[in-house]
């Protein structure tokens, strides 16, 4: 049986493009034991080995899906190509990797403006995932099931996240006025690139 899950992270070493656009290459993932509520009102504790979390069909399956806001879409939570001209708002942009316990991967929001227009900062990604039953231990910590077939279907920029205020997207207060200068610098230096080569050429 394929299930459903969203699992959050933190978003860091952010910057913009000349563009406008905005880059990041975040932990989307980890390895680990999380609990999940069941449709019975139940706990289910499910574990993220590193077997699964780093097979290489899983981590080539973030390459190219969307990045939305919240996990509200007309599919409970998915993204195909029937909704996401409405819901996408930038893009995974590479494989994910491997990094100590955690995966990364390349990020980029085309649609600042419309992020900016909302408090959502805190991440979580969305997959789908085949639940093998069989209880044990990861790291001290004891779980019911494992998580195998782990396929990406999209990364959500949601109010309040599985791993909590620690995984944010960094673009409040400080954060965005720096980014914001690191932004006009770039356009500063490109238009006085673009000057150099209308001159040269009178």
């Amino acid at each position: 049986m394929t299930n459903i899950r969203t699992d959050s992270i933190t978003m860091d070493k952010t910057y913009f493009t000349t563009e406008g656009y905005f880059h990041d290459t975040p932990i989307v993932t980890c390895c680990g034991v999380f609990e999940y509520t069941q449709q019975d009102g139940t706990t289910c504790r499910e574990a993220r080995l590193p077997e699964h979390v780093f097979s290489p069909a899983s981590l080539a399956s973030y390459k190219g899906k969307p990045i939305i806001l919240t996990h509200q879409t007309s599919k409970q939570g998915l993204v195909d190509k029937d909704n996401v001209k409405e819901e996408i708002i930038g893009t995974i942009i590479s494989e994910g990797y491997k990094d100590g316990d955690n995966v990364r991967c390349e990020v980029v929001l085309h649609d600042i403006d419309t992020v900016k227009q909302y408090p959502f900062r805190e991440l979580s990604l969305a997959y789908s995932q085949q639940a093998a039953n069989e209880p044990g231990e990861y790291k001290g910590q004891p779980y019911d099931q494992i998580q195998t077939n782990i396929v990406i279907n999209n990364l959500a920029i949601v109010s309040e996240a599985r791993a909590g205020e620690n995984a944010r997207l960094n673009l409040d207060g400080k954060d965005e006025e720096s980014m914001n200068e690191k932004q006009n610098l770039l356009e500063e230096n490109q238009e006085a690139k673009t000057a150099d080569v209308l001159e040269a050429i009178k």
